[in-house]
């Protein structure tokens, strides 16, 4: 099935590693946060709010504009989907176009790098998902550096560059 959606076990290959990107990526070589689709973040002294700063300029490859509410919709969907899951979280909150900020019940220290690994969706295709789990994102629309699906068969597809890509990174496809 030509299913490109990053909440479906059933995804194809590259869905999560070249279409979706996260706020930040941990990189376990130095023990750093590695700054994607958030530039900068902090948390609250008390451990109960992180708020991420969004990377200005970035476009989902269809050309609309990433923005803090692609965040939200994102958490909502996952919330949603995988009860259970962010028990310390309480909510997600767009407070601009730029900026979210995350509450929690608790403070909770891996807080940072579970949420900041989080794959975002956008809004304007995910928000009326009326089943988000079992839409297959035929044609997906992503932040990463490969959106662009040509020559899909049953065993293999080509994965070309996001015409929008945000990153200096140009690798010619997958």
């Amino acid at each position: 099935a030509q299913n490109f959606n990053p909440f479906s076990p059933n995804a194809a290959p590259m869905t999560k590693e070249g279409i979706f990107e996260s706020l930040l990526v941990y990189n376990p070589a130095d023990g750093n946060a590695v700054p994607r689709l958030a530039e900068t973040w902090e948390t609250s002294e008390d451990g109960l709010t992180q708020t991420f700063h969004l990377r200005e300029g970035v476009k989902w490859s269809d050309g609309e504009p990433f923005t803090a509410t692609d965040i939200t919709t994102s958490f909502d969907i996952q919330r949603k989907l995988f009860e259970g899951s962010f028990t310390y979280l309480d909510k997600v909150e767009a407070t601009d176009d730029t900026t979210v900020t995350f509450t929690f019940n608790r403070a909770f220290s891996p807080a940072l790098y579970e949420i900041g690994q989080q794959l975002i969706v956008p809004d304007h295709i995910w928000a009326d998902e009326k089943d988000p789990e079992k839409f297959e994102n035929k044609e997906p629309v992503g932040t990463g550096p490969f959106t662009e699906i040509s020559n899909f068969q049953a065993q293999s597809f080509d994965l070309l560059p996001n015409p929008e890509y945000w990153d200096d990174v140009k690798i010619a496809g997958v």
